[in-house]
C-alpha cells in the first residue's frame, strides 16, 4: 500500500462533503484528510497534501502551491486527481463511480480490504427488537444494549410525532429509489446528541408497507456489508413484521418479554417456536428481554 498522510479534497458541492465521509471511514486512520469548499480557504493551506482530489475549477490554485506552472496531473510529485461528471479518464473519477475505484487510483486498497478500523475490518450485527404488544420504552431496551457510535433505526407502530425530524419513513423513499448514497443520506438524518446515531419511527407503520421485502433486503444488506457501525439495533412493531420472512433480515432477534403481562409472556414463547418452525425456518439467534428487569419505574411511559 501507498505511504500517504494527507489527502486533500476541492469540492464545493454536497459531493464532496459525502466523498470526506466516506475517506474517513475508509483510509488508514493515521491520514489526515482535509476538505475544501472554497478555492481561497484552499490557497491558505500551509502544508502540501500528497494526494488532491479536485474539481477542476481547483486547478489553478494547485500549481501555485507547488510552483510548477503547470496545472496538470501531478503537483511536485503529488498525485492530483480531478473530479468530473463524465465518465473516468487518466488522471480523473467521475462523481458515478463507485468511490472504492477512488481508493485503488490512490493506491489505499489491497485485494479483500474494505475498511479500516485500527487495520481491521468490523463485524456488523443487525439486531431486531419485537415486542408482540406495543411497548413506548422499545427504543429505551434498545438503548441498555448499545454502546456509543451504534445505530438505532425505528420500525415500529407508532413515532414520537415530532414533525420538525426526519425519521425512517423519509428513509423509506431513498430506499425505495435503491440510492447508491442511502448510507450518507440515512448518516445525515440521524440525531446524535445521545452520542448514537439514531432515526426515530414514522408517525404510523403505514409506510413502512409500502416497501417490498426485496426493497428492504437490498437497504440491509448494504448496511451489513458497509461495516459503518458495529451494532445496528432495529426497535420494530407487528405493522412491520406482519411478514414472517421479514425475520431474516436481521441476525438477532431480541423478543420483548415481561413477567407482569401473562399474554405477552405466552406468545413470545410461541413466537420464539414459531420462527425455529420449518415455515419461517430463522437461522439467526433469538433471545427473550424481561422488560421489568432493564427499564427502571422512571423510565416506563405510562399508557
Amino acid at each position: 500500500m501507498r505511504d500517504i498522510h494527507t489527502i486533500a479534497v476541492g469540492e464545493s458541492g454536497e459531493y464532496g462533503r459525502r466523498l470526506v465521509r466516506y475517506l474517513e471511514r475508509h483510509v488508514p486512520p493515521s491520514v489526515r484528510i482535509y476538505h475544501f469548499t472554497r478555492q481561497d480557504a484552499m490557497k491558505e493551506m500551509k502544508e502540501r497534501a500528497d494526494i488532491y482530489v479536485i474539481d477542476p475549477a481547483f486547478a489553478g490554485l494547485i500549481s501555485e502551491k507547488e510552483g510548477d506552472g503547470e496545472g496538470h496531473d501531478s503537483t511536485g510529485g503529488r498525485a492530483c486527481i480531478y473530479l468530473t461528471d463524465e465518465e473516468r479518464g487518466e488522471n480523473s473519477f467521475s462523481r458515478t463511480d463507485p468511490p472504492k475505484m477512488l481508493l485503488g487510483m490512490m493506491g489505499l486498497t489491497e485485494e479483500g480490504e474494505d475498511h479500516w478500523e485500527g487495520g481491521s475490518l468490523r463485524p456488523c450485527r443487525i439486531t431486531v427488537l419485537y415486542s408482540p404488544a406495543y411497548e413506548e420504552d422499545l427504543m429505551t431496551l434498545a438503548m441498555a444494549r448499545m454502546e456509543e457510535g451504534d445505530l438505532y433505526l425505528g420500525f415500529e407502530d407508532l413515532g414520537p410525532g415530532n414533525d420538525s425530524r426526519a425519521n425512517v419513513g423519509d428513509l423509506c423513499y431513498y430506499i425505495h429509489l435503491r440510492d447508491e448514497d442511502v448510507l450518507d443520506i440515512m448518516e445525515e438524518m440521524c440525531d446524535r446528541s445521545t452520542g448514537i446515531f439514531r432515526l426515530d419511527s414514522p408517525d404510523l407503520f403505514f409506510c413502512l408497507k409500502e416497501l417490498t421485502y426485496e426493497e428492504y433486503q437490498w437497504f440491509f444488506d448494504r448496511l451489513r456489508a458497509s461495516r459503518r457501525f458495529a451494532g445496528v439495533y432495529v426497535g420494530a412493531g407487528s405493522g412491520f413484521l406482519a411478514d414472517p420472512r421479514s425475520f431474516n433480515l436481521f441476525d438477532r432477534v431480541v423478543l420483548i418479554d415481561s413477567l407482569e403481562r401473562g399474554r405477552q409472556h405466552a406468545v413470545c414463547a410461541r413466537l420464539r417456536k414459531a420462527l425455529r418452525s420449518e415455515t419461517i425456518d430463522y437461522r439467526g439467534e433469538i433471545q427473550n428481554c424481561i422488560r421489568e428487569e432493564i427499564l427502571k419505574p422512571s423510565d416506563i411511559h405510562l399508557n
